[in-house]
């Protein structure tokens, strides 16, 4: 997934968000940054479940841009 850039208010934020398909699991990569703070979180998550909580984690990064949009 491609690094979007959102400006707002005083605030600048980077939103990152990478999966990596391996042998057993998906490893997935997500990171938030707002002036010099960094929030980042790492999953690993089995093949089975990895399609329908990929779906999941889009759908809630489209929300917040959505509400990021709106401020």
């Amino acid at each position: 997934m491609k690094l979007k850039e959102v400006e707002f208010a005083k605030f600048f934020c980077r939103y990152k968000f990478e999966t990596k398909t391996l042998e057993d699991h998906v490893r997935i990569t997500t990171r938030i940054s707002e002036k010099n703070d960094d929030v980042s979180c790492l999953l690993y998550i089995s093949n089975n479940a990895a399609k329908d909580c990929i779906k999941e984690l889009e759908n809630v990064k489209k929300l917040q841009e959505s509400n990021m949009e709106k401020k």
